[in-house]
Parts: C-alpha cells; sequence; structure tokens
C-alpha cells in the first residue's frame, strides 16, 4: 500500500476561487519542485523533518470519516502532483467509500506538461475541479521572457485534448513582475481563448500589488479573485 509525506490535514471553508464558501477538507502535500520567494505555504516546501509525517491511503480515510460535513476533499501543497500515485489512489477509494464527496486540487502545473507522467494525468482526469497556478521564473519575481507563454500553449491543447477544460481554472498570483509583462501585452491571456472559465488574478502577498491595481490592470478574458481567509484570517 502506497504512502505519502503529509505537511498538514485540517477542515476549514475555502476563502478563495470559484470554490469559495465550501466546507472542504484540505490534505496539504509536503514537498516542491519550485523555492518561490513569495511562497505563503513555505512550510509546506520539504519533504522532510519535524513538521513532515507519512501516512498511508487508510490513514488519509480514517481523517476524511472524522469530516463529515466536508463537502470537498482537497489536495494541495507543496506540489500534489510530485505525489501523484498516492493522491490516485486515495482518490480511487473515496469515489467507492464517499461517492458523494467532490475532490479537488491545486497545482503549478509543471508535471502536467510532462505528456509521460501518466499518474499526474490519471489524477486529472477523475478530478470534480483543478486549479493550475503557472509560475514565472524565480516564482514570478522575475520576468521570464515569455517562456511562460510557450510552456502554457503547450499545456492548454493537452488539457483541451483531454476534455478537462470544463473544470480546469487558471489561477495567477500577481506578483510586481507578472502585472509588468500582463500590462504589456496586447492579448496576455490568449492561451486560454476557447476555455470555459476567465483566468484568476490574486495579488501575490509580500509584492506591490493590490487589489485596486488589479481591477485596473484585468485585461480580456480574465477576473479578479479576493482570498477571504487571508482578509479575515481563517486558515
Amino acid at each position: 500500500m502506497s504512502d505519502a509525506v503529509i505537511s498538514e490535514i485540517f477542515e476549514s471553508v475555502q476563502g478563495e476561487l470559484p470554490l469559495m464558501g465550501y466546507r472542504m477538507l484540505f490534505v496539504r502535500m509536503a514537498g516542491c519542485n519550485r523555492r518561490c520567494p513569495l511562497c505563503d505555504e513555505p512550510h509546506a516546501l520539504a519533504n522532510s523533518g519535524p513538521a513532515v509525517k507519512t501516512m498511508t491511503v487508510d490513514e488519509i480515510l480514517s481523517e476524511v470519516e472524522k469530516h463529515p460535513a466536508a463537502d470537498w476533499i482537497w489536495f494541495t501543497g507543496g506540489e500534489p502532483t510530485l505525489q501523484a500515485k498516492f493522491v490516485n489512489d486515495v482518490i480511487t477509494r473515496i469515489r467507492t467509500s464517499n461517492p458523494r464527496k467532490k475532490i479537488g486540487m491545486d497545482t503549478n502545473g509543471d508535471l502536467i506538461k510532462s505528456r509521460m507522467r501518466l499518474d499526474v494525468w490519471c489524477v486529472l482526469v477523475d478530478l470534480d475541479c483543478l486549479i493550475i497556478s503557472p509560475k514565472f521564473n524565480n516564482g514570478g519575481v522575475e520576468n521570464d521572457g515569455g517562456g511562460w507563454y510557450k510552456r502554457f500553449d503547450d499545456l492548454t491543447s493537452d488539457i483541451v485534448k483531454w476534455k478537462l477544460r470544463e473544470f480546469t481554472h487558471i489561477r495567477l498570483l500577481v506578483t510586481d513582475a507578472v502585472a509588468e509583462f500582463v500590462a504589456k501585452e496586447k492579448d496576455p491571456f490568449k492561451f486560454a481563448d476557447g476555455w470555459k472559465n476567465p483566468v484568476i488574478l490574486s495579488p501575490a502577498e509580500g509584492s506591490g500589488v493590490t487589489y485596486k491595481s488589479l481591477w485596473t490592470l484585468m485585461p480580456k478574458g480574465s477576473r479578479v479573485s479576493f482570498q477571504a481567509h487571508k482578509i479575515f484570517k481563517f486558515k
């Protein structure tokens, strides 16, 4: 039976994005392939240490049973696709034991672009909601000269091919460098043409970007999402 390294499991209300207001059980996977300077969950970057625990699928299912009021099970991180096989095993079991539960995940999208990672794609096709939060070089602190465009042109073609666009949302944490890039481009979100859902913009914590500046910046095909959990100080 597979196991995984977990940073924390907790129940709370989703404070942002399209599912704001839903009660969720958050499973925060430990470990990430990036080291973004403005990361708001730095304690989840490492996959070892005193704050990390190893858990089995059965132990995760036991936690699910302890939170019957949670409508959603949400995998976050860190970067959950680094432990995709475990996530897939948990989803398979939940679909059998708690078929009414909805399941979602957020990811930086890096491993989705690796078409050979079938374990990642097995997870994606069985989700009820997927949030992809792409990153510029150095976590958005540095502009990558358009490389972000090229990566996401490939990614979006795969998302469309696999018929995942109905429940997939792209979310950008907007830093100063990201805001500069978006402001200069005539059609910065052209990669999302044909998607059902607009690109979601949120200000990156620790940057100079504010909600007011996002409203001014908003290009075609985007919308701004509040982060209520940070505004009202709940987990």
